[in-house]
């Protein structure tokens, strides 16, 4: 399947308030410090043009998922940042940012202020369906803390974790979404 990405809105501080400093196609959901590869975008300048390093910022990201196969599949986000040489798991409790995924609208993970347990990076099992299209949003938030990173991963019973390539996300389009629940 041929992927576009997610659309992006990138905003200044860390709310989602007013008009977005830049909207885009982001092809993947994989962005980090240090020099920047071909599927990774360094973070480390500033997210996008308008928002500079160190400055408080919030993207959110929305569109469709596709699972290449029939599978429970599990997600899981990685939200570090790197100060003085150290990674460190962003969370709630550092005031250092956010990070939620919805799945065809349910909240499945929340790292955010007064999510339960400082909230988890991974949730599921959740039963997707070859070639069918799940809405996918994800919103993440950085009070400026220096060298962000963040990416969207997945994996299944067969397949290992593996950031969600752009082939299997795309725009907002298409037909009813289908139901998607927990695998028992």
């Amino acid at each position: 399947t041929d992927g576009t990405g997610l659309s992006a809105e990138y905003y200044k501080g860390k709310s989602f308030s007013g008009e977005p400093v830049l909207k885009r196609t982001d092809p993947q959901l994989w962005f980090k410090s240090g020099q920047a590869s071909r599927r990774a975008p360094s973070w480390d300048a500033g997210p996008c043009e308008g928002i500079k390093a160190g400055e408080p910022f919030s993207v959110r990201w929305t569109g469709r998922g596709v699972a290449p196969f029939t599978e429970d599949f599990w997600f899981h986000v990685n939200n570090t940042f790197i100060a003085g040489g150290h990674i460190q798991n962003q969370t709630w409790k550092d005031g250092a940012g956010f990070v939620r995924v919805w799945l065809n609208g349910i909240l499945i993970i929340d790292r955010s202020e007064g999510a339960p347990d400082g909230g988890l990076f991974e949730a599921g099992p959740f039963r997707l369906e070859a070639g069918k299209s799940y809405g996918l949003k994800v919103e993440y938030s950085s009070a400026g803390v220096p060298k962000p990173e963040f990416s969207l991963s997945w994996a299944s019973n067969t397949k290992e974790w593996e950031r969600i390539p752009k082939a299997y996300l795309h725009l907002e389009q298409g037909p009813a979404l289908p139901a998607v629940k927990l695998a028992s």
